[in-house]
């Protein structure tokens, strides 16, 4: 058999031996219909280390006729024992009988960056497959990339893919990053000029712009970025692992600095290993020839990476800001059910999404049954009101989706629901983890003993001071991850973040959806919020009042405003209803 290279379009984690063959003779690959059956059985070659980042979870197999643009099938493929390989077999139509016919293999996606969602026949663009990548890279203990590979054959012919097809393992990932004590006007005037690879001993390099699929001597990746612009917030390269020693990974760093204009180069030896993320911290040493330094250390508080410190959290939460018995007054919309038992309903709904214990598919929906004096006291409408109600107070509930009516007695009443689970218990433990220790720590600067109005005004300015606007294409930039650990956020994740931080102030704080209202007379998807200040009733859309991004100020031209200065430019639209804002508060000068 030929053996074959598949190119990779966003990043492979193990290599695979794949066998795509039809048996005992021709008869099989053309029967009388035409029909074209497609069998493929992949395994881990003898010696290959299966463990980790490299066990496979699920895996999809889409088929596409390019010439057509028409999208065939999508198959979900069977994993075998151990995570070591996947099987499927499938039966391309007779109508695409001469045609070459694509089968992308899509592994370990828990949530696409395109999700991908065609009907059979349909007219599907095949570009969309290049760049795929996972939007759940907070993934815990699963593998953190998309593991992609493409086959093509032609159906009805008896040229069918066959021989050892090979996935490229996971990559390394390289920040660069300023030492301690670096000023932040010293990291914006401290340019990144380029990073060069050389002496690579691995089969390829990925950078951000794409894979270079054979060992090079020297690539050179443009950045052009000052210091700032690159903290933690994305990497400057990515490797694929190397096997060490004196002839391992060179990067030679050029740094500029932009007063005087002088370049100076580094050379930084790195061995890199799949699944670490490396730390450049660069230094400066005043006096010493070339004035910089660059040290070389792994990353563990990499938080796109989180290969370490995943710790399973105690039940409840710590520190968390959430007492639904005790302090259950920030909570607007629990404060609106009509009586003790939909209020027990929502404590329930509350407790299992925080404490499940149960294992499930990747896609698969958690069925809850409803006992004792909840089973069959609810209709299907008062339940949802209820879920809804849950969903739009608890900005800490971004690892939930939608929760509904599953099934009902005879009598119409609910007696089990669906819960869908964005994210399974330890990746959730670790992304909750991250979030109350990030909100903790931008709190623990709000001073004590402050008033109701200081107390929103300084979170709204603490918050909007450490985000910015961005994560368009992120799974995280509309909840509190992108509020508060990787810090782009679109407008939901604003609104989410201030809700939760001012919660946990003792702040009523209200998520509210809706549009913006253009003057042409256009409208846009929006998020802002509405907060209690002394017992009245104000909005307050944080994503407009928010600065250029890297800059310190702050706006209120839409701080604690009315509901008619509001709706000149936003519009509600809440299936909850909204308190209604009556006044603007007398804002003082600032």
């Amino acid at each position: 058999m030929n053996r074959l290279r598949i190119k990779i379009h966003m990043v492979g984690l193990v290599a695979l031996s794949l066998l795509a063959a039809c048996t005992r003779g021709e008869e099989e690959l053309l029967p009388v219909d035409g029909e074209t059956r497609f069998s493929v059985v992949t395994n881990v070659p003898a010696g290959t280390d299966v463990s980790g980042a490299d066990v496979i979870r699920n895996a999809t197999v889409f088929f596409v006729a390019p010439s057509s643009g028409r999208f065939i099938k999508k198959v979900d493929a069977v994993v075998l024992p151990g995570g070591s390989g996947v099987r499927v077999h499938t039966v391309i139509p007779a109508a695409y009988a001469g045609q070459t016919v694509c089968a992308y293999f899509v592994v370990n996606a828990s949530a696409l960056s395109d999700p991908l969602d065609m009907e059979p026949e349909s007219v599907f663009d095949v570009s969309r497959f290049d760049g795929l990548f996972t939007r759940d890279s907070l993934n815990g203990d699963s593998t953190h990339f998309v593991m992609s590979a493409k086959v093509s054959f032609r159906a009805g012919g008896t040229d069918m893919p066959g021989g050892d097809i090979k996935f490229d393992r996971t990559f390394a990932k390289v920040y660069i990053a300023a030492a301690d004590g670096m000023s932040p006007e010293r990291q914006r005037e401290l340019s990144v000029v380029s990073v060069e690879i050389v002496n690579g001993r691995t089969g390829g390099y990925l950078f951000r712009e794409g894979i270079f699929p054979e060992r090079s001597v020297s690539v050179l990746l443009p950045v052009n970025e000052t210091i700032d612009q690159m903290n933690i917030h994305k990497p400057v390269c990515y490797l694929y692992p190397d096997d060490g020693g004196p002839d391992g990974t060179h990067l030679i760093v050029k740094l500029r600095n932009d007063p005087d204009g002088r370049v100076v180069a580094k050379r930084v030896l790195l061995c890199s290993r799949k699944n670490t993320a490396y730390k450049l911290t660069i230094a400066e040493i005043p006096g010493e020839d070339g004035g910089y330094a660059i040290q070389v250390s792994d990353w563990e508080a990499d938080i796109l990476l989180p290969d370490t410190g995943q710790g399973v959290l105690p039940s409840p939460l710590p520190d968390e800001g959430i007492d639904l018995l005790n302090a259950a007054d920030v909570f607007y919309y629990y404060n609106q059910l009509r009586d003790t038992l939909e209020k027990k309903l929502y404590r329930s709904m509350f407790d299992k999404a925080n404490n499940f214990t149960e294992t499930l598919r990747p896609g698969e929906r958690l069925i809850v049954e409803l006992t004792g004096d909840l089973r069959g006291r609810f209709t299907k409408e008062e339940f949802l009101r209820v879920s809804r109600s849950l969903l739009n107070d608890m900005a800490i509930m971004f690892n939930t989706g939608i929760i509904t009516s599953y099934r009902l007695d005879p009598a119409g009443q609910v007696i089990s629901y669906r819960m869908d689970l964005i994210a399974m218990r330890p990746t959730f433990d670790m992304r909750t983890e991250l979030v109350i220790s990030a909100a903790g720590k931008l709190l623990d600067r709000v001073p004590s003993g402050l008033s109701e109005f200081e107390k929103v005004k300084t979170v709204h300015d603490l918050f909007l001071r450490s985000v910015s606007y961005g994560g368009m294409t992120s799974s995280f930039g509309g909840n509190i991850i992108g509020g508060l650990v990787t810090g782009k956020v679109v407008c939901e994740g604003y609104a989410r973040t201030l809700q939760y931080l001012l919660q946990r102030t003792g702040i009523q704080a209200i998520f509210v959806g809706g549009d913006a209202l253009f003057s042409n007379g256009s409208t846009v998807p929006h998020a802002w919020n509405i907060v209690r200040v002394d017992g009245k009733y104000y909005a307050i859309d944080a994503t407009w009042n928010d600065g250029i991004s890297g800059s310190d100020f702050v706006g209120y031209n839409y701080f604690l405003k009315s509901d008619a200065t509001m709706s000149r430019d936003h519009l509600i639209n809440m299936v909850l209803p909204a308190p209604e804002c009556p006044e603007d508060y007398p804002l003082p000068n600032f």
